[in-house]
């Protein structure tokens, strides 16, 4: 077996700014990516860097911003053709645990609660002022996918079906 002579071991002390860490494993993602996550970005797109991303449910990334780090957890979804990482959580403070299946469900619980709530309580508040029937409505949105922190997710009451 010949050895790559372009390959350089790895070396954690050169950990870059745009290094994703996962489970036991760095990966580098696309600098555009970066910036764009930073600002506010909620995604990483298909490209060279995220096609190699590990087939884990949920991906942990810290970025460097001058002083600055940004601490980022991902869901993620290999098979999806546009896709790779879907920004669940994002914070300048370090984050107490990782994202795992049970913090996600509860996560999840927590955030469709909120925003059929936050629906709801405007919807009620709008009734009181021109009381109309809501239910007779033929299209509704219960929740909206990043707009209420669920990135990918539609809640969507369409005449008598209800679509996710």
């Amino acid at each position: 077996m010949s050895k790559n002579p372009t390959k350089k071991p790895f070396n954690k002390n050169n950990f870059s700014k745009k290094n994703i860490q996962t489970e036991n494993q760095f990966l580098e993602i696309h600098p555009a990516s970066k910036s764009h996550l930073i600002k506010g970005h909620p995604w990483i797109t298909t490209d060279r860097y995220s096609l190699k991303f590990p087939p884990l449910p949920f991906l942990e990334l810290n970025l460097k911003d001058g002083a600055q780090t940004h601490y980022f957890s991902f869901i993620h979804d290999p098979n999806h053709s546009k896709v790779k990482a879907r920004v669940w959580k994002r914070s300048t403070e370090k984050p107490s645990a990782k994202l795992d299946s049970h913090s996600f469900q509860q996560d999840l619980k927590v955030r469709v609660k909120e925003a059929i709530l936050k629906r709801f309580t405007k919807v009620d508040a709008a009734f009181k002022e021109n009381p109309i029937n809501f239910w007779n409505r033929e299209n509704v949105y219960f929740f909206f996918g990043e707009s209420d922190g669920l990135p990918g997710l539609q809640g969507h009451w369409l005449g008598q079906s209800f679509i996710l």
